[in-house]
């Protein structure tokens, strides 16, 4: 499914006043230059094609070429990674895959993650150095509280669902069910080859 350009224009904007207020994510992204970047949402099948240039991080909703790489997890696996510390989480955990160029798809990733702004230094502009920084905390220590309470009811609700009320495997469950699979396919195949011989 192709995004309409509204809301594609609207993650660009966004996207690029972020970039706008850290310069060294914005320097970073550089060496991206020339480069597509696939994001595909695979719960939504919706693709974002992010394109950096020198100046600025295009987004379109539809491209013809082959991107240099693709980030590919559901809408959740994405918004989990944005708001966790270890960034690289998901990925380690296979939650997003990368395909194509890998060194692409990691430095991507960590541009978006390492975009750091220094909200209090803009804040202090507007109403000063002593609001600013009291602002400023207040909203680090609600945002780590919301994180640590976000984080923990991810994880509470997943043993809930797994280990109590056992309506989704675990990922052991899986592999130990996919190992199974394997060796019958395996299996079936040498009986195959077998009857084959003898007849």
């Amino acid at each position: 499914m192709q995004l309409p350009s509204l809301i594609t224009a609207g993650i660009e904007s966004s996207l690029n006043q972020l970039l706008s207020l850290d310069p060294i994510a914005k320097n970073n992204l550089q060496s991206l230059n020339d480069k597509v970047i696939e994001i595909h949402f695979t719960d939504l099948d919706a693709h974002l094609y992010f394109l950096p240039t020198e100046r600025r991080l295009m987004v379109i909703g539809g491209y013809d070429g082959e991107p240099d790489t693709t980030l590919a997890g559901s809408s959740n696996a994405f918004a989990k990674r944005q708001f966790s510390k270890d960034k690289n989480k998901a990925i380690l955990q296979g939650d997003i895959d990368i395909k194509g160029n890998m060194q692409i798809g990691g430095q991507f990733n960590t541009v978006l993650a390492s975009i750091n702004i220094d909200w209090e230094e803009h804040l202090s502009h507007l109403i000063g150095d002593i609001a600013a920084h009291s602002i400023a905390n207040t909203l680090k220590k609600s945002f780590g509280w919301l994180q640590a309470r976000g984080e923990r009811f991810t994880q509470d609700s997943q043993e809930y669902i797994q280990e109590e009320k056992h309506l989704v495997p675990t990922k052991y469950e899986i592999n130990a069910f996919n190992r199974t699979v394997d060796q019958c396919r395996d299996a079936t195949e040498r009986l195959e080859a077998r009857l084959k011989r003898l007849t």
